[in-house]
């Protein structure tokens, strides 16, 4: 099911981004535990790595899953929003004239601007998670 074994860090998911291949799972696989993932048209650079641990009790075999974004998205959510947020800041929030009366609307207006984007990107984030979790737990089902 893995087409390309890497491991999960930060260069491994620069890679997978640029090679823009939206039909291979990426990962690799170790004893009794795997960690796969697999770029998103949709959300591109957020999607997530989903961790999976195998257990073999008696007769039946128990796979437990956990998710967390790549370290790629993460680093590109935190620099993006932090470059908005300063330019928030930096050209509606803070200007000549801080009277509190003035100060706070440009806060809520600069808190609105911000927040949309950060919304939209963790929903799409929620949607693959959930998205590619379905579909992991389909393949294993196959087996």
């Amino acid at each position: 099911m893995i087409v390309f074994n890497k491991k999960d860090w930060f260069f491994s998911h620069l890679k997978t981004f640029f090679q823009l291949d939206f039909h291979s799972y990426h990962g690799n696989i170790s004893t009794g535990q795997f960690r796969i993932w697999k770029l998103s048209p949709w959300i591109m650079t957020f999607y997530p790595v989903i961790q999976g641990t195998i257990d073999q009790t008696d007769d039946k075999l128990k796979v437990t899953l956990r998710t967390k974004m790549n370290s790629f998205g993460l680093t590109m959510l935190i620099v993006i929003m932090g470059l908005w947020a300063f330019g928030i800041i930096d050209r509606i929030v803070i200007q000549e004239n801080n009277d509190w009366s003035f100060l706070w609307k440009r806060i809520l207006i600069g808190s609105l601007i911000l927040i949309l984007p950060f919304m939209a990107i963790v929903l799409g984030y929620k949607e693959q998670k959930r998205t590619a979790v379905k579909d992991l737990k389909a393949e294993i089902e196959k087996l």
